[in-house]
């Protein structure tokens, strides 16, 4: 069986650009808005809206260190979210 997982993307926020002075001004990256959808072997797995800058970051950085190790488990808190022990708002956890 091949699993597959697929990410979309719709943003809600206005077009704003976030120039290079603005890239440690957490109001402004937890503003931009989107709602993420993750499909895995084309059934919804997650649909929410979530501050989209921030779910990015974590995730780029995820996709090209899977590149290296199979085997790597994704987890994404947020800022916003400081209720650690309860888990991650999202897991991508894999099995073979």
């Amino acid at each position: 069986m091949y699993n597959s997982i697929h990410f979309e993307f719709e943003i809600l926020s206005e077009a704003v650009a976030i120039s290079n002075k603005d890239q440690r001004n957490v109001s402004l990256i937890l503003g931009v808005e989107a709602i993420i959808k993750i499909k895995i072997n084309e059934a919804i797995y997650f649909e929410e809206e979530l501050a989209f800058l921030e779910f990015y970051k974590p995730l780029y950085v995820w996709k090209e260190r899977i590149k290296e190790i199979e085997r790597l488990d994704f987890h994404y808190y947020s800022v916003e979210y400081d209720d650690y022990k309860d888990g991650a708002i999202i897991s991508l956890i894999p099995y073979f």
